[in-house]
């Protein structure tokens, strides 16, 4: 009984032992996963920590460029108002030209109407050399043409501006003479305003009027008159004629 007795304690002790030897081994090798599974999760930390810290760098970095773009797109914009603000000013001063412009032309066009209908009237008064001379106004009123028209009235005014200087216009033509019977007449022009006509038996003084010109004959100027287209045309030797002058009351002197 007592030997049984050791016995039985002798096999709880070896299985104490055993018991023990087991779990001491079972622990170790869980401290060992254990610190195999901590060496992962560092490792993993690090990995990530570390892309967390390039993707902290990307980001910075690209805010910082949108930060830049951000500067030179407000310094664009403001560069582009300005250029705005200055086009503006100067589309405001070309249509303030535009208009002064259209005024003057409007002003020109105006006025070369007045001079083209002012001597256009006077025509009839003109001596007939200078008249026929001069060319109508151009039709139409638009800036095509406004050039072409300005030089022919130009033309015109120069025309009479030469014809006034009072040298003589020698014109051959046919006229009604004192009864009113046409016939063959030669017209010394002086000037605008002063004519003399030589027919065969007769001569007459003539000035303008608004429409027309009108004759004074006046058999006692033919002599004297007649000597003077010969003498223009050098048929005859040049000598000193006293010729009556009319006067703006509608005498002579």
């Amino acid at each position: 009984m007592k030997q049984s007795i050791v016995h039985i304690l002798a096999i709880c002790a070896l299985l104490t032992s055993l018991l023990g030897s087991a779990q001491q081994t079972t622990f170790a090798e869980h401290c060992t996963a254990l610190a195999a599974e901590l060496a992962a999760w560092k490792a993993t930390h690090d990995n990530r920590s570390a892309q967390l810290k390039t993707l902290e760098i990307q980001v910075s970095e690209h805010i910082h460029n949108l930060a830049q773009q951000l500067i030179q797109t407000q310094t664009t914009n403001k560069k582009l108002l300005g250029q705005k603000q200055d086009l503006e000013a100067k589309l405001a001063e070309l249509k303030v030209a535009q208009k002064r412009l259209a005024d003057k032309r409007n002003q020109i066009l105006q006025t070369l109407e007045s001079l083209e209908q002012s001597l256009e009237g006077r025509r009839a008064s003109l001596p007939e050399p200078l008249a026929d001379q001069l060319l109508p106004p151009l039709a139409g009123q638009n800036e095509h043409n406004l050039y072409s028209r300005v030089q022919r009235l130009q033309n015109s005014l120069k025309l009479c501006a030469s014809f006034a200087q009072k040298q003589p216009v020698v014109h051959h033509t046919t006229l009604g003479g004192p009864d009113g019977t046409l016939r063959d007449t030669t017209i010394i022009y002086l000037g605008l305003d002063t004519a003399y006509a030589i027919q065969d038996q007769c001569a007459a003084i003539g000035t303008p009027s608004e429409d027309c010109w009108n004759w004074n004959w006046n058999h006692d100027l033919t002599e004297t008159i007649r000597k003077a287209p010969d003498i223009l045309a050098g048929l005859d030797r040049p000598a000193l004629l006293t010729l009556p002058i009319p006067t703006a009351k509608g005498g002579q002197r």
